[in-house]
C-alpha cells in the first residue's frame, strides 16, 4: 500500500513539473526560436525584450498591439521604407530590415505577435 501511495505521489509531482514548464517555458523549443533570436539581435535594442519599447526609441507594441493587425507584407514594407508614424518622433532610427530576408522578417513579426498576446 504504501508503494502505491509513494509511486502516485511521484506521478502527481512528475504531471506538476511538466504542466508548470509549459505555462512558463512555451517559447523554449517552439518552432518560432528562430524568430525570438533574431528579434533579440535585431530588434529589442529599440523595441525591448518584450516589445515594450525603450523610452522614446521605438513603438510601445504591448500598448499599441493593433500595429500588429497588419499583413506580414504590409508591415514588410513599412519595415523596409523605414515607416514613420504621424505625429510621433522615435529616437531609434529606422530598422535593420535591408539586412533581414523575408523569412526572417515573417519570423519577427510571429515573434513580437506572441509577445503581444495577437
Amino acid at each position: 500500500m504504501k508503494l502505491i501511495s509513494l509511486t502516485f505521489y511521484i506521478l502527481a509531482i512528475a504531471f506538476s513539473g511538466a504542466a508548470y514548464a509549459s505555462d512558463h517555458f512555451s517559447g523554449f523549443g517552439s518552432d518560432n526560436d528562430e524568430g525570438a533570436r533574431t528579434y533579440s539581435m535585431q530588434c529589442a535594442g529599440c523595441h525591448g525584450e518584450s516589445a515594450g519599447g525603450r523610452s522614446g526609441m521605438a513603438p510601445n507594441f504591448s500598448q499599441e498591439w493593433f500595429r500588429l493587425t497588419k499583413s506580414n507584407g504590409e508591415l514588410a514594407r513599412n519595415l523596409r521604407n523605414g515607416f514613420k508614424t504621424p505625429g510621433k518622433f522615435y529616437t531609434g532610427g529606422t530598422c535593420p530590415s535591408t539586412q533581414l530576408t523575408d523569412d526572417e522578417i515573417d519570423e519577427i513579426l510571429a515573434h513580437m505577435r506572441q509577445l503581444v498576446g495577437q
